[in-house]
């Protein structure tokens, strides 16, 4: 017990003796005047009577002192505590009542360090595998840095709906996508973001370059690099530390740094009646020019768009408590809305979202089990520019004309449309350090779009570090 508190509390006592000691104290004084005999219990009286004096100069000087230090520190008293506010933490009236009782500045000081930190703490066991679909934000000053590797590949991607049925046949797109992810703790409920995606990508297959049932041509191309920069800021409005949930928003631009140049290659192969022969687009051959007059692959396989566009996304996050149901529930969305590129081509609005469960299985810290929900729904693509088609009898023959060339009509290019596709994956999480998290991350389709990238399978694997 502090020292202060001592003298407080035989302050208390001495002066509940004073209260009924002075009439006893003049009794003394009054007997000790009259006249007797001198005796060893006269002596004996003085004596009590001196030190009773004594005893009343010193509560004196000891309530002089009490009465000067209350007067220059009015917050140890009580019902001062009670005045102090918190204005650096939302709704400072809820946390007055942690200064219940305090009487010590250093107790009110740890209960704010526990503010600060429910205010501020990730807790790696609970983190979802997929960003950023959490209310969670970095603490202040804090730097992460993360690395996740998707690769999928595509089967049918541009043959099933009807209209590219009649250009395409069998087109597989293989893709690698790395991402560089950076992010920074600007203060307590602000967290600065950026990523840097890199891709890779190989069109294989066949098509119908003259749309003649008969004739089948090679469809090749590639394409590589940067891909689309996105700077993002996540704001924290409240967490789960006086509200029921966390909620945060995220408001973000996508650049137009990313290579949109990939083409089909300009030699390919003609095949028909089992014969091949090489072709040239340069040449004067059939080309792939459905996207493009200079044989571009779809945007959306590009490594970026080369289209400005602007993201919004809410999150939240409530984290669970029960023994049985230990872990966390996260979900959100992101939108992003796409500007025309320099070529003329609407890359097409989108949206992302995620629904996940993360808990961990075994008493131990370093292990997790992330349960999610994940889908795209994408806007039709669209490309400028007309494309000219040979025209064809009921059993799809090319119609000639009477002297022997092919009959053509012109339309415009097709939407590539895209639609809705949905993914569940049941994703490990790895702890070896609370600073260090690597994810396995299997995805299997649940519903898949008629085109556009829609994999049945695949595979990610992440590594994050926050210093």
């Amino acid at each position: 017990m502090h020292s202060g508190t001592i003298v407080r509390g035989l302050a208390v006592v001495v002066v509940g003796m004073l209260l009924t000691a002075p009439s006893y104290g003049q009794e003394i004084r009054l007997a000790a005047a009259a006249p007797a005999a001198a005796s060893p219990e006269a002596h004996k009286l003085e004596e009590a009577s001196a030190r009773i004096v004594e005893l009343e100069a010193h509560v004196a000087e000891l309530k002089a002192a009490l009465a000067a230090k209350e007067k220059s520190n009015p917050a140890s008293t009580p019902a001062a505590k009670l005045e102090i506010d918190y204005p650096s933490y939302p709704g400072g009236e809820t946390f007055r009542f942690l200064n219940l009782g305090v009487r010590r500045e250093y107790i009110a000081a740890e209960r704010r360090r526990l503010i600060d930190q429910l205010h501020t703490m990730i807790p790696p066991i609970y983190e979802p595998a997929f960003s950023p679909f959490h209310g969670y934000t970095l603490p202040p000053r804090a730097f992460r840095v993360a690395l996740n590797n998707d690769r999928f590949i595509n089967n049918h991607d541009f043959g099933r709906d009807k209209v590219y049925a009649r250009f395409f046949d069998n087109i597989k797109v293989q893709n690698q996508v790395v991402n560089l992810d950076l992010s920074y703790g600007l203060d307590h409920n602000d967290t600065l973001r950026m990523v840097v995606p890199f891709r890779s990508t190989i069109v294989s297959g066949t098509g119908k370059a003259f749309r003649i049932q008969p004739m089948v041509m090679t469809m090749n191309g590639t394409a590589f690099g940067i891909g689309d920069v996105q700077l993002l800021v996540k704001r924290k409005w409240f967490d789960q530390a006086y509200k029921p949930f966390n909620l945060a928003t995220v408001f973000g631009v996508q650049l137009p740094t990313g290579k949109h140049d990939g083409r089909f290659n300009d030699a390919q192969t003609i095949i028909m009646n089992g014969m091949a022969m090489p072709v040239s687009a340069t040449a004067g051959g059939p080309k792939v020019d459905l996207f493009s007059d200079d044989q571009r692959i779809p945007n959306d396989a590009q490594p970026g768009t080369g289209s400005w566009g602007a993201i919004f996304g809410v999150m939240g996050t409530r984290q669970l408590t029960w023994n049985r149901l230990r872990g966390a529930l996260h979900g959100g969305l992101l939108y992003k809305a796409m500007k025309n590129n320099s070529a003329g081509v609407r890359p097409g609005n989108e949206l992302v979202f995620g629904v996940s469960y993360v808990r961990p299985p075994l008493e131990s810290e370093r292990l997790t089990l992330d349960f999610t929900l994940f889908g795209r729904n994408k806007q039709s693509e669209r490309f400028p520019g007309l494309i000219m088609h040979p025209e064809a009898d009921a059993n799809g023959m090319p119609i000639m004309t009477p002297d022997g060339m092919l009959r053509m009509f012109t339309t415009p290019r097709p939407p590539f449309e895209h639609g809705t596709v949905l993914f569940m994956s049941p994703s490990i999480v790895i702890i070896p350090k609370p600073a260090l998290r690597l994810t396995v991350s299997p995805l299997f389709r649940l519903y898949e779009p008629n085109q556009g990238p829609s994999p049945a399978f695949r595979l990610v694997f992440g590594a994050t570090v926050t210093f």
